[in-house]
């Protein structure tokens, strides 16, 4: 694993064996909505994502971290993937603090999951440790390797 400095103090690691071939470009720090993006350009063109150079990933293909740090570009972190795949994985915790959770007035804790744009109820709890396992179970069913969990 080697580093390459980006702009603000920012560094993304990538495999030694991709080293030298993105170390020859300058590559910058691009803040996205949950985490930072490697991102340059190669032959003065359009800027592309450090991820997507690394797999060669096609038109209409997303690449994944797999641990959501846009910044961690070693192969064994990437993954190919529809953005039907990538809901699996996005972040969204809101103020339960556990992904597909929420507090309702009642004091019962309601699980819900989004999937294709439509969002399922799955049931309500009394704790959240209990509505976090029916998510992570839901999450898995829906999404299988691309499913983010709460433990």
């Amino acid at each position: 694993m080697r580093d390459i400095a980006l702009t603000r103090g920012y560094v993304t690691r990538v495999d030694d064996a991709d080293f030298d071939f993105l170390n020859q470009y300058n590559w910058w720090a691009l803040k996205g909505s949950n985490t930072v993006y490697a991102v340059g350009k190669l032959g003065g063109g359009s800027f592309v994502y450090m991820h997507r150079v690394i797999l060669a990933a096609p038109t209409g293909i997303t690449v994944d971290h797999r641990d959501g740090d846009g910044l961690h570009n070693e192969r064994n972190n990437l993954r190919l993937a529809s953005l039907k795949d990538q809901q699996g994985n996005a972040m969204g915790f809101g103020a339960s603090g556990v992904k597909g959770v929420t507090l309702l007035p009642s004091g019962r804790y309601m699980t819900r999951i989004k999937r294709a744009g439509v969002t399922h109820y799955i049931g309500s709890y009394d704790t959240v440790e209990e509505a976090a396992a029916a998510y992570d179970a839901a999450a898995i069913e829906y999404f299988g390797a691309f499913a983010l969990k709460n433990v």
